[in-house]
């Protein structure tokens, strides 16, 4: 599946803060901003991550995390790193077909 795919490319854990727990997708530039569901704007975050960035835009997300006195740095070189390398489908099919699934957002084979 694609989902899992993309969850393959970015290690299994939140692009934003490192967490292996809880997983969804982010689009990077929602939906509501012209953002498309193209695995290039599809991160893997955490669900608290994801809530905190709701439906703004990554840029807009940062400058709020830096107002807060958080270094976004790191966040911005990972998450540029993570949407350039291509997706492997063929482990998501592989992941989806052999049972993997995922609780609390850690992989596990059954």
């Amino acid at each position: 599946s694609t989902r899992l795919a993309i969850y393959h490319r970015d290690g299994f854990a939140c692009r934003y803060c490192g967490d292996e727990s809880a997983l969804t997708l982010d689009h990077v530039v929602p939906v509501s901003a012209g953002g498309s569901n193209q695995p290039r704007n599809l991160a893997t975050a955490c669900v608290r991550c994801n809530s905190s960035k709701q439906d703004i835009t990554t840029r807009k997300w940062y400058a709020r995390l830096r107002s807060w006195g958080i270094d976004t740095k790191r966040m911005q070189r990972e998450l540029r790193r993570a949407l350039a390398r291509p997706i492997d489908r063929m482990e998501g099919n592989r992941l989806a077909s052999s049972g993997a699934r995922f609780e609390a957002g850690r992989k596990e084979s059954s």
